[in-house]
């Protein structure tokens, strides 16, 4: 696994948003902003090519150019071989005021930030900012690339249930709750996905969900904790969409479903991989692994007890009412099915006036919590209404 972007190092664009680099003002090279600075360098000698390393931001007057125009015209090659992240000149004093036309044309070139620095600038402060900014990155670096390390682990070829449950420790996860996985697939830079982690972990910390995140192979894997919660599936994929709707174009989420044990992590993430692969290839924002229910009842350890948990689940509104009414009820539901809709056809295969089939129609939207379904919803309760009728005997033991 790839773990060098989780560096945290500060990009050129970052580090121009410091106070230290107020007024100062990027010439050229705008396309490579997105540098990533590992340090900063104040040479200003002759042989100044000697003492950069890559990542530097360097950080000069121009004394050791001034007044030779190849020296000049060598700076930015220089410092592109160099590897460096940008080039900062105190322009006035040995180079003009206005930044020559070379080197703004030459830092386009290269994708190279070249940045005017204003007179005021103090060099040590800039060097005490890039320095300060780069430490304070360190300790969340490290956090994140221990959790991403640990997600990667848990998640990749079954370990031993010794190492799988001393790494979900090492994170606080109790594998014996259920948890949910959503894997986000983003077309966007490094740092970007850096940033939309974050913000996907303070949208469910804000909820008071448990989370851990990291980026795994390009992707976004956010764990879920779903504790004792038997709501937590649906308002963990609520949050979900709201923030899927947020990201950039193109991208797609995808909600696995929840399971428990260390083995229903593996499980959780191929729900959330199932889910991803259908919402890229249908272009969809976000999309839930088995919406309606079904393969998950299928695969249950216990199926008797799925079934008669999912019938219930989905006609609960309809069992509450007094035994003559629910069968009506039942009995429309199903006609409504079969007739595919058409208020007509099931007057007549029912035997009933229309007005009576519109109003049992009406009362049942009524109770129904989504009211008319569609859909994954319609699916759903259609399926309900089918194990139901096929298999009383499970179903009424509940």
């Amino acid at each position: 696994m790839d773990l060098s972007h989780f560096d945290r190092y500060p990009t050129v664009e970052e580090l121009l948003r410091l106070p230290s680099f107020s007024c100062s003002r990027v010439c050229g090279g705008h396309a490579g902003l997105d540098r990533l600075v590992r340090g900063v360098n104040l040479t200003d000698t002759p042989d100044y090519s000697r003492w950069l390393s890559a990542g530097e931001l360097l950080i000069t007057t121009g004394f050791s150019i001034a007044g030779d125009q190849q020296a000049v015209d060598a700076l930015l090659p220089t410092a592109e071989r160099c590897g460096l992240s940008g080039v900062c000149i105190k322009a006035g004093r040995y180079l003009p005021d206005v930044m020559p036309a070379g080197l703004v044309e030459a830092a386009d070139r290269l994708s190279l930030p070249l940045i005017a620095l204003p007179a005021q600038a103090r060099f040590s402060d800039l060097a005490s900012a890039v320095s300060q900014e780069i430490a304070r990155r360190q300790i969340p670096a490290e956090q994140e690339r221990r959790e991403a390390l640990c997600l990667a682990q848990l998640l990749s070829a079954p370990l031993s249930d010794s190492a799988a449950l001393q790494t979900a420790r090492e994170l606080d996860i109790n594998p014996e709750q259920p948890h949910m996985i959503l894997r986000l697939h983003i077309e966007a830079a490094a740092s970007e996905k850096r940033r939309l982690m974050h913000e996907a972990v303070h949208c469910f910390r804000q909820a008071g969900v448990q989370v851990w995140a990291a980026v795994l192979d390009g992707e976004l894997v956010i764990l879920l904790a779903c504790g004792d919660d038997p709501a937590a599936e649906e308002r963990f994929s609520r949050i979900a969409k709201i923030f899927a709707a947020g990201c950039p174009e193109r991208s797609s989420c995808g909600i696995g479903r929840p399971y428990a044990g260390i083995c229903g992590l593996l499980r959780a993430d191929d729900s959330a991989r199932t889910a991803l692969q259908m919402a890229r290839a249908q272009g969809i924002s976000c999309l839930t692994d088995d919406p309606a229910g079904v393969v998950r009842m299928i695969g249950s350890d216990s199926p008797e007890a799925a079934i008669a948990s999912y019938v219930r689940d989905h006609l609960a509104p309809i069992f509450c009412q007094e035994s003559g009414r629910r069968r009506e009820l039942l009995d429309t539901l199903e006609c409504w099915f079969v007739c595919f809709g058409n208020q007509r056809q099931m007057a007549q295969l029912m035997h009933l006036h229309y007005n009576t089939v519109a109003y049992r129609l009406h009362q049942l939207w009524g109770i129904l919590p989504g009211g008319q379904p569609e859909g994954d919803a319609r699916l759903a309760l259609q399926t309900a209404l089918y194990l139901y009728r096929q298999r009383p005997d499970i179903c009424k033991r509940s």
